[in-house]
């Protein structure tokens, strides 16, 4: 039975382990999801290692700046590699798509190759806040889907991702139609917030599918199956896979 909704798996949460962990990451893909969710940032030997901050703390409480170790010293603290994650992907994902979202620019071309090494071309869409990288990625790979991150009525810098206040147009990759983008992430301003039909509906007349993220509720996902949104990303996905078959 097709869902009315697709269920994405945010940073591979829900499914009590560490989000973007291998653990997460593989429940995550043994699970009934329609899709998969994890971040990429670089590390300092130029590497690709899946973590959403640009930081983490190991076992004992220290602080560790992913772009200033190699990644081997953060494959010891634990994290994941996104070679790893591919691997894995390429081997349980049958019927599923990854989102690969780039936290970080720079590395486009070696996310790519690694992309194609893995087959999953048809499966991966790469997702990013940062316009520069979208466009990067486009002139590498064109067969690759792609889709843009932002939160409605925050300006967002087209090169860096990072947020200079309240926007009055909708971002620029989508304005110019730079990129053909697959589909929006609409993320929500704070946790009680969520986007609202207005804007939904103005990217949908867009010809753009959308993508919700972190709006777990039953209630609130019945909103947006009414709303014909295209996915749900959320960190409840065994909660909301009950209600949505």
């Amino acid at each position: 039975m097709t869902r009315p909704i697709r269920i994405i798996s945010h940073r591979c949460r829900g499914y009590g382990e560490r989000e973007n962990s291998l653990a997460a990451f593989t429940k995550a893909l043994l699970s009934d999801v329609d899709g998969i969710e994890i971040d990429c940032r670089i590390t300092k030997d130029r590497k690709l290692v899946v973590h959403h901050d640009a930081s983490y703390r190991d076992a004992l409480g220290r602080k560790h700046i992913i772009k200033d170790e190699p990644l081997h010293a953060a494959l010891d603290n634990g994290r994941m590699s996104l070679d790893t994650a591919l691997v894995l992907f390429a081997k349980h994902g049958r019927g599923k798509f990854l989102d690969v979202d780039i936290k970080a620019h720079g590395e486009e071309a070696q996310l790519v190759r690694l992309v194609r090494a893995h087959g999953l071309e048809r499966q991966v869409v790469i997702v990013s806040w940062i316009g520069k990288s979208l466009e990067d990625v486009h002139a590498l790979a064109p067969e690759l889907r792609l889709s843009l991150s932002f939160a409605p009525k925050v300006w967002t810098s087209h090169r860096t991702g990072g947020t200079r206040g309240p926007a009055i147009r909708l971002p620029f990759l989508i304005r110019k139609r730079i990129v053909p983008l697959a589909t929006v992430n609409l993320c929500p301003l704070t946790k009680k917030t969520s986007p609202s039909a207005s804007i939904i509906r103005r990217l949908q007349k867009r010809g753009l599918e959308i993508v919700v993220v972190n709006d777990d509720t039953v209630k609130e996902n019945e909103r947006l199956v009414k709303l014909g949104v295209y996915g749900t990303m959320t960190n409840d996905a065994p909660g909301l896979l009950i209600n949505f078959r």
